[in-house]
């Protein structure tokens, strides 16, 4: 650690003031000697030089705590919590793992990235992150450069997430995770189709992955849309309308006398329900459920809040055949 030019200037006084009160006792002892008192005189200017060793080894002991507290002093606050955007390599080899606040090696790390989480451990880390999302105190985790290198080497998401491809809800920002941490596949109106239910199975058959979430959100556009032109559907580009007509069974039977705002509110989350459903009754999918393998559950992101409503899986009585075109 470098001393402050304080603490040095006060050491460099100490000395001098050392060496010139011996040059200034000496003569003070002889002087007294040739009037017969040179022994009391020597002892008093050696009780003296003594005196002031201890003051000069004093001054230099305080000079330096002077000088390390200066330096310590002009040191950043935060110097010792290291900016997640700086390169790993200019920080320290252990890190704080984010996930538990313990301080984690490298091989530890490793065995995290490849861990399979059970589903009530997954879904309570989607709560958690969620949490921390909401109060403004996200973590984001796993973003560093060693983090992402351990995944060059395979992926294990501990959830699949089916949200919807609007901008205003990317699911790793809301459940505060990072690279690595979910498998996302997002289709406006978080709809099911072929494509949507290949990437589920590869999930769940190829990465391990126990837990999927369907996530709707409030102010759905495509659900919004299905609604407004539920009587003139056929309008839409042909791609849209084949999109809307997914949509539509969440929206049938849905009370009229309600509010505009009430009935996209109960159809965004008829329609997270439908498709839960249409997971559920993929057959490779269904036999992973009925063994306990693995859980698909609804969930509602609320753009005001920012607070995620799970729901629960829905019950085999509930599966009714669905209307579909």
């Amino acid at each position: 650690m470098m001393l402050s030019r304080r603490s040095h200037s006060t050491s460099a006084g100490c000395f001098l003031y050392f060496t010139t009160s011996i040059t200034f006792a000496m003569p003070v002892c002889l002087q007294r000697a040739r009037f017969g008192r040179c022994d009391e005189a020597m002892e008093r200017a050696s009780n003296q030089i003594v005196m002031r060793r201890i003051a000069v080894c004093l001054c230099g002991v305080f000079g330096l705590l002077i000088g390390a507290g200066q330096a310590i002093a002009q040191q950043p606050e935060d110097s010792a919590i290291p900016d997640r955007n700086v390169p790993v390599q200019n920080l320290s080899v252990r890190k704080v793992s984010l996930d538990t606040g313990l301080v984690k090696s490298d091989t530890q790390h490793q065995g995290q990235a490849t861990r399979v989480v059970d589903v009530l451990d997954a879904l309570k880390r989607l709560k958690d992150g969620n949490e921390r999302f909401v109060s403004g105190k996200p973590r984001h985790p796993h973003e560093t450069t060693a983090w992402r290198h351990l995944l060059e080497s395979g992926q294990h998401p501990f959830a699949v997430v089916l949200g919807c491809s609007d901008s205003r809800v990317p699911p790793e920002l809301i459940f505060d995770q990072g690279f690595g941490d979910l498998f996302v596949v997002r289709v406006a109106g978080n709809v099911v189709d072929t494509d949507v239910t290949a990437s589920v199975e590869y999930a769940i058959d190829h990465l391990d992955t126990q837990l999927i979430v369907v996530m709707g959100h409030s102010h759905c556009g495509a659900v919004t849309a299905t609604l407004d032109h539920l009587t003139n559907i056929d309008d839409e580009p042909a791609e849209v309308v084949s999109l809307l007509y997914r949509i539509e069974p969440a929206i049938l039977g849905i009370d009229p006398a309600l509010t505009r705002d009430q009935r996209i509110d109960c159809a965004v989350k008829k329609n997270v329900e439908l498709a839960v459903r249409r997971l559920s009754r993929v057959p490779d999918l269904r036999r992973s459920i009925d063994a306990g393998k693995i859980k698909i559950v609804g969930a509602v992101y609320d753009m005001h809040s920012g607070k995620i409503d799970f729901q629960d899986e829905p019950s085999r009585s509930r599966r009714t055949p669905l209307t579909t075109r």
